[in-house]
């Protein structure tokens, strides 16, 4: 959901600086992709290395934190820094491209290290790999629609960016901030 929330979050504050050409949306989908993908493979290394219930909610806690911080980061410095990169002529797909890798590189590579690092520690046996698995993917993918529905029809117009970055990021920190608090115990 968190990671979904990002993206819409992401694109509408470049919105406000570079519109909304399909190269705006090319960098910010191509990028959360990338992103995702260096997640998925630092998740599931982290989650072979240490396959821990309080290093994973470590992963959530500072998922969350980072998407907060790194979103009302790019919130702040993104209109100075257009116009930096305006004045060296840096053309806005090349600019919109920074203002995403600012905004998404740390959480979203963050989250997408969380599924794997699920799977690692719901499976058991190898017999219900397939199983567990399954049942992760399909609590993430409804978090996904929630997370393109909920952001994009209600909580950023009602709300705005700022507020939809630290409801969603502080979500997922709690969610994080929680687990550590039941495995402490």
């Amino acid at each position: 959901m968190v990671t979904l929330a990002v993206e819409f979050t992401t694109s509408r504050m470049l919105q406000t600086v570079y519109g909304t050409s399909n190269i705006i949306w090319a960098n910010v989908i191509g990028l959360v992709l990338l992103f995702l993908t260096v997640g998925y493979f630092l998740g599931g290394w982290l989650a072979d290395r240490y396959p821990q219930a309080r290093v994973f909610y470590s992963l959530v806690t500072l998922a969350g934190f980072c998407a907060v911080f790194f979103l009302l980061l790019t919130s702040v410095i993104l209109r100075s820094a257009s116009a930096a990169l305006a004045a060296v002529n840096v053309g806005p797909v090349v600019s919109s491209l920074v203002g995403v890798i600012v905004a998404q590189a740390v959480p979203i590579t963050l989250l997408g290290g969380i599924a794997p690092f699920a799977i690692r520690l719901g499976v058991r046996e190898v017999g219900e790999a397939g199983r567990i698995s399954g049942r992760i993917y399909a609590v993430s993918t409804w978090g996904s629609l929630l997370g393109t529905y909920l952001p994009v029809l209600w909580v950023l117009p009602t709300l705005g960016t700022r507020v939809t970055a630290v409801i969603f990021g502080s979500l997922l920190l709690f969610v994080g901030l929680g687990g550590l608090v039941q495995t402490s115990r």
